[in-house]
Formats: C-alpha cells, structure tokens, sequence
C-alpha cells in the first residue's frame, strides 16, 4: 500500500502560546515533534509531506526540508489555524486525489491508521453520486466513537474548502458536507491525544503511553470494531486474559522469582492474550495473526500471540509472558474456566479420531501441564488456588491496565 495521488498537510505554524515552547522544535523520541509526524507519514507510504509553518518559520524550515518534506510558509499565521489549511491547500497539485490534515501536536498517530485510512478510501467508488464519490468523501478515524486526527478529505473539496468564507473554519465547512463523512474505526487512542501544555508534554515524551504496546481499550477496538470478531472468540480472550493477568501476578509476587527473574509484564500479558485469536477463522491462525500484530508495530505482542497455540521445543523450561499466555488460552474453553484436562478431553472428544489431531493434542497437553507444574513450583500453590482469586480484586497497576 502506497499513498500515490495522496497528500499529507502538517499544520505546525502556530505560536504554541500554552506550552511556552516551539511545539513542533521539542524534543520527542530520537528527534523532534515536527520529524516524527513526517515520518509517521513517510512509514504510511505518504511522499507529498507539506508543513505549514509561521511562527519562527527560519528555524523550522531547515528542519522539516531535511526530513523530507516540504515547507510551506504562512505570512497570515496569527489568523488561526484555518489560515494555515488555506496555505497548504493553496500549493498542492490539481490533481490531488486527497489529503490528511494534521495538527503537528498530535504527534503519535499510528501508522497503521493511516493505512486503515488509505485501503478505506480506496474501497469508496470512484464515481458514485455526490455521498458515494472518493473525491467527495472525508474520513474521519474514531476511537471509542470519538472521532480524531487526521482526516482524510477527498481532492474534490480542495476548491471549495479554497473558497469557504464560513465562520469556524475547516471544522465548520466539514460539518457542511456531512453527508460526505465516513467514519473508520481504527484501534488508536493516540488519534485523541494532543500537546497543547509543558504537562501534555512531559506524559508523552516520557513515554508515559507505551506507544509500542495496545492498551486494554484498543485491544478491544481491534477486536470489536476494526475485525469484528464473533462475540464468541472475543469473549473467549477475554476470559484468557483474566486468567493470565491472575498467573502473571502470581507468579510476580513469587518470592523465588523475585530474587532470580526479571518481573512479568502484565501489561504485554493483558494484551496478548486480548488478541490472540483475533486471527481464529483463518488457517494457521496464530502465524496469521502474529503477522497482523507486526504490521501494526506491536511487536512484542505478535511473539507471544504467534506461539500462544504451540510452544516451540526451544522454549522449554522457560516461564515468561508467552508460557503465561500458553497456559492461560489452555484453561479456557469459550469463555468458561476449564481444567487442563478437561479442555483437552474435549478436544480429543472432537478430534480424537484422527491420528495426527491426536498426536498434536497429546503434545500440547503435555506442554501445558509442563507449564503448569513449573507455575505451581514456583509460587507454591496449585493452579486451582491461585486462579480462585478475581482479576477484579487486584490493583489498577497489578492487573496491567
């Protein structure tokens, strides 16, 4: 996926009266703010990056032409931010089929939401009546039902938008065209988050976000809203993250493993075992979607979602969140908490006739089970007894939210 006949608009020329500080110059990651919106577009596969600046534009224009992009100058800056949209818009090509418009302080959108975007847009007719036609549309991506940052606008409002003398500026000239308006669901809580204060600031440059990992409610976007998974494999992860979050503290809490391992991350436990099914109709599911997570950036999940099925013979021995989640996916069967023994006797129940279902059935059991007795060895009580205590009795920061 390109973003060939795209276009991408950062508006960065305000005065960043509220933080005191050039907003787009702050330091955020191995760069500044205003590099990493335009890489964020530069990994969507966006090459036409535009910056509006203004306000101590000298300093940011070097900035922005060696990341790439292309600087754009706005004389009429303290006019608001409309002046800025009205800049932009004014240099693009005629033959732009779209373009984001993005506040430079809304720095950590996701990748992948633009592309949800982009492969939306695509999938719009392109000469439908005026509801239906690309060049008309404008997507708005939503969290939760919020909707956020970017827009996508279709090229054939670039002229109009060009000629809005309306009050309230893009906002209210939107609004006109609601008819137009799709909105896509996409599984990104950073498409609501912006900097506005030296407090916003501080929460997202000390990573206060984990921007590498899926929150519990984007865990559930995903699921729900972007896949839309059957009601009955999503309730099925969540009743294997309940029972995962209870292990990985257990086994946190351990005082053997205090003193000779690293603690479990129950956060990357949690989100693990939310989407480890997310792929569950497709052939080869875990590989599937572990290959889905990569492509989201959620790295260290897809590891644990691509053995969650089988451990592999070099993990043996081993007990961190991919064993954790292992066993957790073992002790469900649906949405109810089963015994290992009793989830695999149903297995076999259904596919014990054929002898190579058997054999991998007879394997998994006994991975598990090893697993299980590791667990129970290090904490010091049997599984039963551990998984009697309630997710929902532990602390915020115990359960990983």
């Amino acid at each position: 996926m390109t973003g060939a006949g795209l276009a991408a608009l950062v508006l960065a020329a305000g005065k960043s009266t509220r933080m005191g500080r050039d907003k787009p110059l702050l330091a955020l990651g191995e760069g500044t703010v205003v590099e990493r919106v335009i890489d964020l577009f530069q990994t969507a596969g966006i090459t036409d990056i535009r910056v509006v600046v203004g306000h101590h534009g000298e300093r940011l224009i070097p900035v922005v032409q060696k990341a790439g992009a292309r600087a754009v100058f706005n004389s009429g800056y303290e006019g608001g931010m409309f002046t800025s949209v009205l800049a932009g818009l004014k240099t693009l090509d005629f033959r732009c089929a779209g373009v984001f418009m993005l506040p430079v302080d809304v720095p950590l959108v996701r990748p992948s939401t633009l592309r949800r975007l982009m492969d939306a847009w695509r999938r719009i007719p392109g000469k439908g009546g005026p509801e239906m036609d690309a060049g008309r549309a404008i997507l708005h991506p939503t969290f939760q039902g919020r909707r956020g940052h970017p827009p996508l606008i279709g090229g054939g409002h670039i002229a109009d938008i060009l000629k809005w003398r309306g009050d309230g500026g893009l906002r209210t000239y939107t609004a006109e065209w609601e008819r137009c308006a799709v909105e896509i669901p996409v599984a990104d809580r950073f498409i609501l988050v912006d900097m506005d204060t030296p407090e916003d600031y501080r929460r997202i440059a000390d990573g206060q976000f984990c921007y590498d990992l899926p929150s519990p409610a984007e865990c559930a976007a995903l699921m729900v809203e972007v896949l839309a998974v059957p009601p009955s494999v999503w309730g099925h992860c969540r009743a294997v993250a309940d029972a995962a979050v209870i292990l990985g503290h257990a086994l946190n809490q351990a005082e053997g493993r205090r003193r000779t391992g690293s603690p479990l991350s129950l956060p990357l436990i949690r989100a693990a075992a939310l989407v480890h099914d997310l792929a569950r109709e497709q052939p080869d599911h875990a590989r599937a979607g572990a290959a889905f997570l990569r492509s989201m950036g959620f790295d260290a999940v897809a590891d644990i979602v691509a053995v969650h099925m089988e451990l592999p013979p070099e993990r043996e021995g081993r007990l961190e969140e991919a064993e954790v989640v292992f066993l957790a996916d073992k002790l469900a069967d649906g949405d109810v908490r089963v015994t290992l023994e009793e989830r695999f006797r149903r297995q076999a129940a259904r596919f014990g006739g054929e002898s190579a279902a058997a054999a991998g059935i007879a394997r998994r059991l006994s991975s598990a089970q090893a697993v299980r007795d590791e667990v129970e060895r290090c904490v010091g009580r049997p599984l039963a007894s551990i998984l009697a205590e309630r997710t929902h009795d532990l602390s915020a920061s115990a359960r990983g939210d």
